[in-house]
């Protein structure tokens, strides 16, 4: 089960750290509790934490009010081997508001790549202001990519929402260094030959944590 968080301390993870990385196709209004729908994308971060295991956040930018909601499963540190199961609940738990979910392939990036891509996802800023800024830059040119679809998703009554940090999952931020701008450089059923190819991604994606 996944949860809000009103813990808005830095991350305790650097780009380095990310292992998979999801940002929604599309744009859709959210219904938070005591706010105004507003226009959100989503996002889905898995990356090895500080602790030695791994750890998997989902983040909602909200671009009119520069702010965000980070949401999280009941687990906040899980081993390698729970890896795939907690990244299909983590993208089915945001394509449940509406989202459609697209993996960037991130660790498949060259390091040029991945630096570029960081600029232009709000997770990688400390502060949400600069990213507005280096937006703004842009806007002209991303104009039209995303659709804004007419759906609303409700956040849980405050009840079923966490009151404070989650265990274990910011923890490490406490640690690390403060940075500047962006964070230190640190359902259908598909066809047997689907199911083919799914065993060999999380082979491929074994593989890959398995180098951490």
């Amino acid at each position: 089960m996944w949860s809000i968080t009103t813990d808005t301390s830095p991350f305790d993870f650097s780009p380095g750290d990310a292992v998979t990385v999801y940002e929604s196709m599309n744009t859709i209004q959210v219904h938070s509790t005591g706010k105004e729908p507003e226009a959100a994308k989503a996002y889905l971060i898995g990356f090895r934490n500080g602790r030695g295991t791994f750890s998997m956040i989902a983040y909602l930018h909200f671009q009119q009010s520069k702010r965000r909601e980070i949401y999280a499963p009941e687990g906040a540190d899980f081993e390698l081997d729970a890896y795939s199961a907690n990244e299909d609940e983590g993208v089915q738990f945001l394509e449940s508001m509406g989202f459609m979910m697209n993996n960037l392939n991130y660790r498949m990036l060259t390091p040029d790549q991945q630096a570029e891509i960081q600029k232009e996802l709000p997770f990688f800023w400390t502060d949400l202001d600069d990213f507005a800024k280096f937006r703004e830059e842009r806007i002209q040119k991303s104009a039209g990519d995303h659709e804004v679809q007419e759906v609303t998703y409700r956040v849980p009554d405050a009840g079923q929402t966490r009151e404070g940090p989650l265990s274990g999952v910011f923890r490490a931020a406490a640690d690390g260094k403060p940075g500047s701008g962006l964070i230190k450089p640190g359902t259908g059923v598909h066809p047997a030959e689907g199911e083919v190819v799914r065993e060999t991604d999380d082979a491929k994606l074994a593989r890959l944590l398995s180098s951490f």
